[in-house]
């Protein structure tokens, strides 16, 4: 049967969450996640800041996130939702992708963040070709060449650190005077002896032929 008592859009934490607190509640839960549940931390590789963990890595977090939200009864169902509708009579209607049609009493939209583009001119056309917004993902293609990321927060520091051990030289270019990120990611940066920093630049284009070649 595809009726739910509560259907969760979105697997991230804050999905996860919810559904680790519906089951509590004995809620029949579906929780629709389209990529790895846990989002966006997947792709975290170093992470000693989230409590009662001293050192992990996200993929292994969202994996125990995961399996607390299965083993409260909350059901994880890897489709897209592509329309809510609510429905005669009180409750919500949700088709997915693949054409299924699921139903619930409640819903809570948990769909998370998406990437911060730049806007730079050929952001979008190198996107794949150079342009990544995922250092742990692709940084293996571009061993042993020159990379560069933009930000001055935690996730451009730790992407520049993750960098950092796979590239010829890391850029980080941010458009202030100074970083925002945590003092002990910054510091980590500093120890970076293929790191440079550039301060008080903007990217404004990306440009290459069939892959990246420069920023300006």
């Amino acid at each position: 049967m595809n009726d739910y008592d509560l259907a969760i859009v979105g697997g991230g934490p804050a999905g996860l969450a919810a559904g680790i607190y519906a089951g509590r509640r004995t809620l029949k839960t579906a929780i629709f996640e389209t990529a790895l549940p846990g989002g966006s931390m997947n792709w975290t590789t170093n992470i000693d800041n989230y409590p009662g963990f001293t050192h992990s890595t996200g993929m292994e977090i969202a994996a125990k996130m995961k399996e607390h939200a299965e083993a409260a009864g909350a059901e994880i169902i890897n489709e897209e939702v592509m329309e809510i509708a609510k429905k005669e009579g009180g409750g919500f209607s949700l088709k997915t992708a693949a054409g299924t049609e699921y139903y619930a009493k409640a819903i809570i939209l948990a769909t998370g963040a998406e990437h911060r583009k730049l806007g730079a001119k050929g952001e979008d056309v190198f996107k794949g070709k150079g342009v990544s917004y995922c250092a742990t993902c692709d940084a293996p293609l571009f061993r042993g060449k020159k990379m560069a990321v933009v930000g001055g927060g935690n996730t451009a520091i730790t992407d520049a650190l993750v960098l950092a051990d796979l590239a010829a030289k890391v850029y980080i270019i941010h458009r202030k005077d100074v970083f925002r990120a945590e003092e002990v990611l910054i510091k980590r940066l500093d120890a970076a002896k293929n790191v440079e920093k550039i301060y008080n630049s903007v990217v404004l284009e990306i440009a290459g032929d069939k892959f990246v070649k420069q920023i300006k």
